[in-house]
């Protein structure tokens, strides 16, 4: 069963150590059932049916990033508001031109994202 993930990137948790230039992360990133949108205030990815918080964010000069966070899935239907509490996650990449591969791990599960600079995308959600 694939999961969707959804991302938030909060710009008081980026926390850019050391290298490459946090700008060249900036701008929409869209891919198969993926958007990301990222500004100097921080991002979000959206996918169908989940959600998460990056806590910390650092970007290296080869392109590389990792963060911390959260994630939660969500699935049809009402959902309880004070359900289960979203799980740690993690978040790797690497940006290689105008092309993000994106890796996300939460939940046990692990998520591959290919998503091109520029490129919007049209999301049906999990209702």
């Amino acid at each position: 069963m694939e999961r969707r993930h959804a991302i938030f990137l909060t710009a008081a948790a980026l926390g850019m150590s050391g290298a490459a230039d946090a700008s060249a992360l900036e701008g929409q990133w869209g891919g198969p059932d993926a958007m990301l949108t990222i500004d100097a205030q921080g991002g979000e990815l959206r996918q169908s049916c989940a959600g998460g918080r990056l806590t910390a964010f650092r970007i290296k000069k080869d392109g590389s990033f990792t963060a911390k966070g959260d994630f939660e899935a969500y699935g049809a239907g009402p959902q309880v508001a004070d359900g289960a509490a979203a799980k740690p996650a993690r978040y790797a990449g690497r940006l290689a031109g105008e092309t993000m591969l994106l890796t996300v791990t939460a939940q046990g599960s692990t998520q591959k994202l290919e998503l091109t600079k520029g490129r919007r995308v049209k999301l049906i959600r999990c209702y």
